[in-house]
């Protein structure tokens, strides 16, 4: 099982576990094809997975928490529906998604937690 962090258009944040195929997990989780994005203010290696049609689909929720990680407040661009939070690691075939390990898990549920973030992202 890898662990990730899940963050709902609704502001719910919480470490998911999910089985391989990793892609098809990742997924159901955001509700659509998939697209890696970089949040600001984390370093790599992490990587925020979102729904890559997110915006173009009926009734779709902004996720005030993921759009301030991408930098909403700054070029406007908001994320729409559920995210995930992962790693990105090197491998012999290039970028591949990875595990959260517990100790990053913490580090970034602690950075989220004192953000500052303002209601309205609309």
């Amino acid at each position: 099982m890898m662990k990730f962090i899940k963050i709902t258009s609704e502001g719910s944040i919480s470490t998911i576990e999910l089985r391989n195929p990793i892609y098809k997990s990742l997924q159901e989780e955001v509700g659509g094809y998939i697209e890696i994005v970089r949040p600001r203010g984390f370093d790599r290696p992490y990587c925020m997975i979102i729904d890559e049609e997110g915006l173009f689909k009926d009734g779709f929720k902004i996720n005030q928490i993921g759009s301030y990680l991408y930098g909403y407040h700054e070029h406007g661009q908001p994320i729409v529906g559920d995210v995930v939070i992962a790693k990105e690691i090197e491998t012999f075939q290039g970028r591949d998604i990875s595990t959260l390990q517990d100790e990053e898990i913490e580090e970034i549920l602690n950075f989220i937690k004192n953000l500052n973030i303002q209601e309205g992202v609309n």
